[in-house]
């Protein structure tokens, strides 16, 4: 892998791109959809992010890889999981992108912020 391959592959998946993952992509290995051994291409469509316990998944437990016809990596988890094996994606890090942070350490500004609990109860709670 050239290191304008791996630019790209970060650029394209931000970080592990197995479904619900968070690992950024320095946490990350570049996996082969189609293994190298096999005749699969080192080149963006044949590759995928992800962290060293989803690539041992896809090794050892089942999970299929391929790429989408977006270009998007796309996950078919074993039958025992989901029989139908409908594709699934981490939607994660395009959420990043959307928010402009990791939404999983969002902070409520301190302006926005009750200091301890409310004085009076809302109007739809009723005295007992």
């Amino acid at each position: 892998m050239t290191p304008a391959q791996w630019v790209a592959l970060v650029a394209r998946d931000k970080g592990c791109a197995f479904p619900g993952c968070s690992r950024p992509a320095a946490w990350t290995q570049a996996h082969h959809v189609k293994h190298w051994a096999d005749g699969g291409a080192t080149d963006l469509n044949n590759l995928v992010l992800l962290c060293g316990h989803h690539h041992r998944s896809v090794h050892h437990r089942g999970w299929t890889v391929r790429v989408g016809a977006d270009g998007q990596p796309e996950f078919l988890p074993p039958p025992w999981i989901d029989p139908g094996r409908q594709p699934r994606r981490n939607t994660y890090h395009r959420v990043v992108d959307a928010v402009g942070t990791d939404p999983l350490s969002l902070t409520v500004p301190s302006a926005l912020r009750r200091a301890g609990p409310p004085r009076h109860p809302p109007d739809h709670v009723q005295a007992a």
